[in-house]
Formats: C-alpha cells, structure tokens, sequence
C-alpha cells in the first residue's frame, strides 16, 4: 500500500481543543441557568458538528430546535474569544506534517467544525504548513460521515480512493472513511476510546503520529 493523501480530522486528531470548547458552551449554558459539564463529559457530545454537540449538551427539555440555535448562537460567540487559550497541537503533529511536505504527499483537514471557525485555527496553529485543502462543515456540503465533501477533495487533488487515508479520533471519522471508501485510521490520543475506533471500522490505530510514514 502508498498513500499519496491524508486528510485530517481536527479536534481530538491535530488540535487539543476539549477545554476551549468546554469553557465556551458551559458559559453559554450558566447564562440560561443550566449545570455546566465537566470537560472530560465533551467527548461524548463533539465530532457531529456545532448543531449536535449543544443538543447533547442540554437536557432534554431544552433540545427543541429554537433554543438549541439560541445557545449555538452564544456558544459561537464565547468561542470566537476563546478558541485558542488552552488548545494545543498534539506532540509530534507538526514534525510528521513536515516530513508528508517533504515526501511530497498532499494533506487535507476535514471537519464538522464550522468552516470559518477550522479555517482560522488551522491558520492560526499551521500557518507554516500548506494543506492542499481546508474544509469545515459548509451549508453547501453535507457533515461527516457523508462522503461528499471527502470524495470532492480526491478530485481536486486528482486522489484515488485507494491512495489516500482519513485520519481521525472518533467513530464519526472512520464512518466517513468507509463511506468514502478510502482507508480509516484511528489515532490513540483523540477524544474517543481505541476500542471504539476500531468497532467503527478501523483499519489501523497509530499510537504516534510518525507511524503515518509507513503508509506511504
């Protein structure tokens, strides 16, 4: 097997974003009087985008469509001041970036985060790396795990199915994976339990991102 592409997951795969997140929403909710969560609780609400990870957040009385947009609206905006207080890059991210770079194969991040949201942080922490693309969720696509929006950046590179690997922490990811039908890979230090990767479908679970070179 060569891979010549890997598109990336962002929260829980390149970034450590649990905190900021956590601090946004819990604010968001203490404002209505709803009981914070814990942060650790987050990474049973991330990976299905915005919408979905602020209905799993409140109880069920509170989850009619009206008010969860008028949380999501709050949360937008404590997080457009917070997003980069406590998130991090996990260890060995941008070494493996700069050797995919240097070996000529093409990356991508694909996220449910809102786009303009994974555009900025992925300029704000990889300004010195070029992905060939940068998506979030966009009304003109649907979310992970459909595979339009990962079978459209194949062909903007000019990417076999078989060429390329998604790489991501959570059930959702290796579902588009296997929708998309390239190979799934899970990593170790995301927001969801290895075992879970690997019932959604893994095909590989890395346990440090330079373990990425022997695919190519």
């Amino acid at each position: 097997m060569s891979i010549r592409a890997f598109l990336f997951d962002l929260d829980g795969t390149l970034l450590n974003t649990l905190a900021d997140i956590a601090e946004s929403l819990n604010t968001a909710l203490e404002d209505i009087g709803l009981q914070p969560h814990p942060v650790e609780a987050y990474r049973n609400f991330v990976g299905d985008g915005a919408f979905e990870l602020v209905r799993k957040a409140v109880p069920p009385a509170y989850q009619d469509d009206e008010t969860v947009e008028q949380l999501l609206d709050s949360f937008r905006e404590n997080y457009a001041e917070n997003w980069s207080h406590q998130t991090s890059i996990y260890a060995g991210i941008k070494e493996l970036l700069e050797e995919l770079r240097e070996q000529g194969i093409q990356t991508c991040v694909l996220s449910n985060k809102p786009d303009d949201f994974t555009r900025v942080m992925v300029e704000y922490f990889f300004g010195d790396h070029p992905f060939d693309y940068v998506m979030g969720h966009k009304a003109d696509f649907p979310p992970k795990p459909d595979p339009e929006s990962t079978l459209y950046m194949l062909e903007m590179m000019g990417i076999e199915r078989e060429e390329a690997a998604y790489v991501g922490d959570m059930h959702i990811d290796m579902n588009t994976a296997l929708n998309a039908g390239i190979m799934p890979i899970g990593v170790s230090w995301g927001f969801q339990d290895v075992d879970e990767l690997r019932d959604a479908g893994a095909e590989l679970i890395i346990y440090d991102p330079e373990e990425l070179l022997d695919l190519i």
